[in-house]
Formats: structure tokens, sequence, C-alpha cells
């Protein structure tokens, strides 16, 4: 099996539009990655536990077909394996439809005969993985790796809200306005970061991310000069401003994904980071999937997956951000401060 490929693909629930795709785009996926094994799966953790079994079966190619949720599963799959053992894989990710946040990543090609055409050819470069450590709602440690950010913050709240499980059109409507008035309320989401002995930042705070990445589902390129591969995490975050300013702020950041600046107005670019709530409970994602709540330890393994890229892709694109051992002090305003002093 040192040659085979397996595919682990999710055709179930909001994934039912990858099993039409694949339906009419299988024949061409078996024959050039040849010889290959597909394994359905309904969830992401039946990913993780898929792409464990196939890397302990010999598979030594193995690909996330469909949406960014699979590839967390196979990542996280991937990731508790020894390192000798994982370092002999080759991770691969193919989109049938829209791009996900990974492959824009990457910057993998739409057309699905390019893609098959990168994952034949098996050119890989190491990237890096992060981690985050926190306790889920019932106050268990859970850890989750992830590829490209993590999320936290007041509006975290409101997705809870939203999909709490009484909720409907009218009982639900109270609960996330109420989440809202919390997101610019000064006592709300008190929140401290800090890193290599530093407080970032303690006091209200509606958003924070730590990227690994570049793209963020659902808000664009959060860090579109991240670097996956330099072992740094890029850490935004959004004061909390009038219920005004958080809407336009965010705003701008999902427009960002187009205008390829950072969206945010304060970041760092960090090692490892440590997250703690002040106030009320502040939830955390990883990857858009929920993982649990603060308190956070964030941290990430440089080159822990050889990836599947282009050839064209061996030149990364190096941060131009200003590390956090190169800032001296004070508040970091603006939005692309480099390291040499500009």
């Amino acid at each position: 099996m040192k040659d085979a490929t397996e595919i682990i693909l999710n055709t179930k629930g909001n994934h039912h539009q990858d099993g039409r795709h694949w339906v009419a785009s299988q024949q061409a996926c078996l024959r050039e990655l040849a010889p290959v094994e597909v394994t359905l799966v309904e969830s992401t953790e039946e990913a993780a536990q898929a792409a464990r079994k196939s890397a302990l079966k010999g598979y030594r190619k193995i690909v996330a077909a469909g949406d960014g949720d699979t590839a967390h599963g196979v990542v996280n799959g991937l990731m508790g394996l020894a390192e000798s053992h994982r370092r002999q894989i080759k991770i691969g990710f193919l989109c049938f439809a829209r791009p996900h946040h990974w492959s824009r990543t990457l910057g993998l090609p739409r057309e699905l005969s390019r893609q098959l055409e990168i994952l034949s050819a098996g050119h890989t470069l190491p990237f890096d993985v992060g981690r985050v450590d926190c306790r889920d709602t019932a106050g268990e440690r859970v850890s989750q790796h992830f590829l490209n950010g993590v999320w936290f913050g007041v509006l975290g709240g409101v997705r809870e809200a939203w999909n709490h499980p009484d909720s409907n059109l009218l009982n639900g409507l109270p609960r996330i306005t109420a989440r809202l008035r919390n997101a610019v309320s000064p006592a709300a989401s008190r929140i401290r970061l800090e890193s290599q002995g530093l407080v970032l930042h303690e006091g209200p705070c509606s958003q924070v991310m730590v990227m690994g990445g570049r793209y963020y589902p659902a808000f664009g390129a959060v860090a579109p000069q991240a670097d996956p591969a330099d072992g740094l995490l890029e850490v935004s975050w959004l004061e909390s401003p009038t219920l005004w300013e958080l809407g336009l702020k965010l705003s701008r950041m999902w427009l960002s994904r187009r205008g390829g600046r950072q969206a945010l107005l304060d970041w760092r670019s960090v090692e490892h980071l440590r997250a703690v709530s002040l106030g009320e409970p502040v939830f955390v994602e990883a990857d858009g999937l929920p993982v649990g709540c603060l308190p956070a330890n964030i941290t990430v393994a440089t080159h822990a997956l050889e990836v599947m890229v282009a050839p064209v892709a061996a030149r990364l694109i190096k941060p131009k951000f200003a590390r956090l051992d190169k800032v001296k002090g004070g508040r970091l305003a603006g939005n692309l401060k480099s390291a040499a002093g500009m």
C-alpha cells in the first residue's frame, strides 16, 4: 500500500452536495489517483478515525475530499500518530465546488483536473499545524488541532444561543439580542491574552482570531500575508466598540478577502498564546467548528504535516507583520507595520 491513495469523503447532512459532485467526478479521481480506495464518513469525528486507520494500514497518501470540516477531521486523526509515522504520510485536499479556507491558503486551482495532477505528482511542503487546549461546556479538558485558525469571542455566544436545542424564532431572538448587547457592554467578554510572559491585551474584547493560515470560514482573508510554515501564529483582536462599530469592523474583515489587507486593527505574531476569560464564558472554535470555552492554550507544531502542493508553491510568501519580540512595548496600531520598522 506504499503508493496507494486513500480518499476520505463525507456525503451526509450538509455534505450531500459533495456526494453529488463525487458521483460526477469519481471516474476521473479513480483513474488519476490509482491505486485508490474511498472511505465514506458521516462526521468530522469519523473522518479523524478513518484517517488514523488508513495511516496504520499503510496508506502513504491520504486525501480529504470536500469541505474544510472533513479536512479538519483528517488532520486531527493524523496528528494523533507518532511523529516518525506521521512524517511518512502525504496529506492532500480535493475540492469539488467552491474552494474552502485551507485550499485557498494553499493556492489550489479550482479545476478538478489540475487538483488531481497535483495529488498524482505528490510534491509536498511541510506545514505547521496549530493546537488549542481548553475545556468543554462540562468542564472536561479537550484538545483540537487546526489548519488555519482559532476564533473566540462574544459572538460565539450568539451562535450558541441560535443553536440552542430549545431555540426557535420566538424564544431564540431574545437570547440572540441579549448576546449582541453583551458584545458591546463594557463588562462583556473581558479577556486577557498572554504570550512569552507579556500581556498583549486585558479588558473588553469582542473577537479574537489566532491564525496559522490565511483564511477563516465566513471571515475571508483574516491574515492574507501569514506564512503557514513559519512556526508562528498571527493573533488579531477587536476591542468592544459600539454595536455599530462592531458591525462596521466585521464587515471590513469580511470584505478584506478581496483587498488582501490585514482586517483587524490590533495584532501580534507569536509562538504560543494563552487566553483567559475575566467575565462570562467565552466560546472557542477551531477551523469553524465548536471546541469548548476559555481558558485556552494555543500552540503551533512547526512543519508537522507533509502537504501536497503544486511545485510552484515551494516559494511561500514570507510574513511581513511584526513579530512580538520586535515590538518594544506599547500598542501596535496600524495594519501593516513591518518588522523592519516601516
